[in-house]
C-alpha cells in the first residue's frame, strides 16, 4: 500500500490528536486520581470519556476535515469506539493495578511522595504504572477502529 501526501498528512494529525488525547487523559485522570482521590478505574473512565469527546471534535474538524452532521452516524461509532476503549482502559487499569503490580513494594521516598489519606503510596504507584501500560494498548486499538471503521473514506 502506497501512502500519498494527503494520507500521510492524516497519520501525523490523527498521531498528534492522539498525543493531546493522551496528555488530556493523563492530566484528567492525576486530578481524579489525586487531586479527588478516586480509585483508579473510575478515574480513568471519566478521564477517557472526556478526553475521546475533545478528541472527536479535533479529528472530525482537523484531521479528516469531515462535514457530516455533528451528531450524526459519525458521532456514534466515534462514541461507540469511546465507550469500547474505555472499557478496555478501565479493565486494564484494574488488572494491571489489583493483579500484575499488586505485589510490588516501591522504594519508600516513591510510596511516602505519592501517599494520601485513602491510599498508600504502593498503590498510588501501581495506579501509575498500570496507567503507563495501558496507554499504548489503547492507543493502537483507538487508531485502528477510527482509521478503518469511524472515519473510514467513502468509496469513490
Amino acid at each position: 500500500m502506497k501512502i500519498n501526501q494527503q494520507e500521510l498528512q492524516k497519520i501525523i494529525k490523527f498521531c498528534l490528536t492522539g498525543v493531546l488525547n493522551t496528555v488530556n487523559d493523563t492530566l484528567i485522570f492525576i486530578l481524579c486520581y489525586s487531586y479527588f482521590k478516586l480509585p483508579e478505574w473510575p478515574s480513568q473512565g471519566i478521564a477517557f470519556s472526556i478526553a475521546v469527546f475533545i478528541s472527536y471534535i479535533i479529528n472530525r474538524k482537523w484531521t479528516f476535515k469531515t462535514q457530516n452532521t455533528f451528531l450524526g452516524h459519525e458521532f456514534y461509532k466515534f462514541m461507540g469506539l469511546g465507550i469500547f476503549t474505555t472499557l478496555i482502559s478501565m479493565g486494564a487499569i484494574y488488572l494491571f493495578s489489583q493483579y500484575v503490580f499488586a505485589g510490588i513494594q516501591w522504594p519508600e521516598a516513591i510510596a511516602d511522595f505519592l501517599k494520601n489519606e485513602k491510599s498508600t503510596g504502593n498503590e498510588m504507584a501501581n495506579g501509575y504504572l498500570s496507567k503507563l501500560f495501558v496507554i499504548p494498548v489503547v492507543m493502537t486499538v483507538n487508531f485502528l477502529g477510527n482509521r478503518f471503521w469511524v472515519f473510514k473514506p467513502k468509496k469513490a
